[in-house]
């Protein structure tokens, strides 16, 4: 579903920061990213969307990212930005939530549709015609997922789904991700957050793709946690 190919990316005017990054994700698979600030990890999700210059190929579903394929990319891949206030940018809920779908060619009542459902099997129906602007932070950020699900992508991409939100909040995402059957790419600093909610792991460190593997097993190893910039996660501590 997902494939990097020797890919270096960056912004424009400076150098990469992503540097030769090769791995691959199959469908249904839960891959958490994490490293130390700086490592990349935003980065990789842009680049993955098409939202960066890049060197080397990606794949997505099948699809090579490029300027052609793009409108394909965007509706297979669904992105979760690090801060809710930039994803929530119409007056309400249902306003962000149909604005996708109408765009990907649905009339305004079957988007309406889509969107109760979609936070309704969310367990938040009750955000339907709130407005955005009087949403709580977990609110928001639930508000969101909910915006990018309703899209339908076959992929998640989602960015530090788990900042700023207290821990009856934090449980609630854990729950609806792991009730959702997609194929997730999920960059975290909070690595107790991405035991709950990945079964394998990558570590990124200065744009380099350092090492992959099961997330209980990298994320007990507290001598490569501490080469990379980490700290054991929490659970951990003491064993």
């Amino acid at each position: 579903m997902i494939e990097f190919r020797n890919v270096s990316a960056g912004y424009p005017g400076g150098e990469n920061i992503l540097r030769d990054i090769s791995f691959s994700v199959k469908a249904g698979e839960n891959i958490g990213i994490v490293g130390a600030n700086g490592a990349g990890k935003s980065t990789l999700l842009k680049t993955a969307l098409g939202l960066l210059n890049f060197e080397g190929t990606v794949l997505i579903g099948g699809a090579e990212v490029n300027k052609k394929n793009l409108p394909v990319i965007r509706k297979t891949a669904g992105y979760l930005l690090q801060d809710s206030d930039n994803q929530m940018f119409m007056p309400t809920v249902l306003d962000d939530m149909v604005f996708a779908p109408v765009n990907y060619g649905k009339s305004r009542p079957e988007a309406e549709k889509a969107a109760k459902e979609t936070l309704e099997s969310l367990g938040a129906g009750y955000l339907i015609d709130k407005y955005n602007h009087k949403l709580s932070g977990g609110e928001k950020k639930l508000a969101a997922i909910a915006t990018v699900m309703t899209a339908e992508p076959e992929i998640l991409l989602l960015d530090e789904p788990s900042a700023s939100l207290d821990p009856k909040n934090r449980r609630k995402i854990i729950n609806i991700l792991n009730s959702i059957n997609k194929t997730k790419l999920i960059a975290s600093h909070d690595l107790d957050f991405i035991l709950d909610t990945c079964e394998k792991v990558m570590i990124l460190n200065n744009g380099e793709l350092v090492c992959q593997g099961k997330a209980g097993e990298i994320l007990q190893d507290a001598e490569l946690l501490d080469r990379n910039g980490l700290e054991l996660p929490l659970r951990y501590y003491g064993r």
